[in-house]
């Protein structure tokens, strides 16, 4: 299994685990398993992560300071079953209703090279190759529909495409070798 992480999620691990990580555990296995590619972070995170809360993702985390620990989607590409799903399935019509043709495909264009839309290209490109592999996409995005955007959040549009979604929290609930227990001093 393999899990491709958002930006909104490595801020949450660093602003709300990071802290309570004494032993530094925590963090040398998140890091251990990005620098062994079981979770990935693709470039546009990366480079989210440079701009984002003041580098707290990029200062944290210094794995993504070094380019082989990031995967290129220049090439991660959608296929025509793709697009007409982006044009009927994945895109708010009463959005897209209120739109002139030319303005949608630039709003298209936009969430196609954008990190969201990459990751999820990622998975599905992947998970319907040769080694098709599970992947999960780490978010801390919810299915709730509600920040009058042209295109779905990450878990509705995932959900149609049968690629599993968590929270940085469920992730290291279930998939973490690490243990919590909070001593008092």
């Amino acid at each position: 299994m393999k899990f491709v992480i958002d930006a909104s999620s490595l801020l949450a691990f660093v602003r709300y685990y990071l802290p309570f990580d004494k032993t530094g555990k925590l963090k040398a296995e998140l890091q251990a398993r990005i620098e062994d590619k079981e979770i990935i972070v693709i470039d546009k995170v990366r480079d989210e992560s440079k701009y984002t809360a003041k580098k707290a993702i990029y200062l944290a985390l210094e794995v993504l300071h070094e380019k082989k620990n990031t995967q290129n989607t220049d090439l991660v590409l959608p296929d025509p079953k793709f697009f007409k799903m982006l044009d009927n399935n994945f895109t708010v019509q009463s959005q897209k209703k209120q739109l002139e043709p030319e303005q949608y495909e630039a709003l298209k264009a936009k969430f196609l090279s954008g990190a969201d839309c990459k990751m999820i290209l990622l998975c599905y490109v992947r998970m319907k190759g040769k080694d098709s592999e599970d992947y999960v996409i780490i978010t801390e995005e919810t299915d709730s529909q509600n920040d009058g955007k042209l295109f779905k959040k990450i878990p509705l549009i995932c959900k149609e495409l049968r690629i599993e979604c968590i929270s940085i929290a469920d992730f290291i609930k279930r998939y973490s070798s690490m243990l919590f227990r909070i001593e008092e001093e």
